[in-house]
């Protein structure tokens, strides 16, 4: 069961997120910020280049970035190589990738240094499911909505890196109220 937990209620493209953790039976929030989600809102049924954000429990996987943050998460820093595949007739779908190599299209990462100054890679269709939607991330807002990922301000993302720990298990909860939240089983937040 994880003991940490990124909250995101959206409502069209805005969102508020929350930083939980569990200590003994008990949830404690420790960052509380707004922020925003795909230009189209959430959806259970993500497909690739549709706008929207997967809603649903997925794992933290890992941090990366332009600049290094203090963090406990493993962390990747962007070259001038780096890529996210988002090319479903690849092999390399929906992965992080140093070097081109021949996909039809990837998220070049250093080209979105103020999207990706911080950053965490959401555990999303970690099958790389054809089409199912790739490079899913929590990320640093810089517009009033995203292609897809949840973007928060610089300092609420820099103060949950802070805190996040592998060893806890972290999963970030994506959804349209408190209530569907709180309908995974894993945290009361109410």
């Amino acid at each position: 069961m994880p003991a940490q937990a990124v909250v995101v209620i959206a409502s069209g493209h805005t969102a508020k997120a929350a930083f939980y953790e569990r200590t003994g039976g008990e949830w404690t929030k420790l960052v509380d910020t707004k922020g925003c989600v795909g230009k189209a809102g959430i959806t259970s049924d993500k497909r690739e280049g549709d706008k929207k954000t997967p809603k649903g429990v997925f794992p933290l996987t890992f941090a990366f970035g332009i600049k290094v943050p203090e963090t406990k998460m493993e962390f990747r820093q962007i070259t001038d190589e780096s890529y996210w595949v988002d090319d479903a007739s690849s092999e390399y779908y929906n992965t992080w990738q140093e070097g081109c190599k021949g996909w039809k299209s990837a998220e070049k990462l250093s080209e979105y240094a103020d999207y990706y100054r911080y950053a965490i890679a959401i555990g999303y269709n970690q099958e790389c499911t054809p089409g199912m939607g790739s490079a899913i991330f929590l990320h640093c807002k810089r517009k009033a909505h995203t292609t897809g990922c949840i973007a928060v301000p610089e300092r609420a993302l820099l103060d949950m890196l802070k805190l996040l720990d592998p060893d806890k298990r972290p999963v970030i909860i994506i959804a349209s109220s408190v209530r569907e939240a709180e309908s995974h089983g894993i945290l009361d937040i109410e």
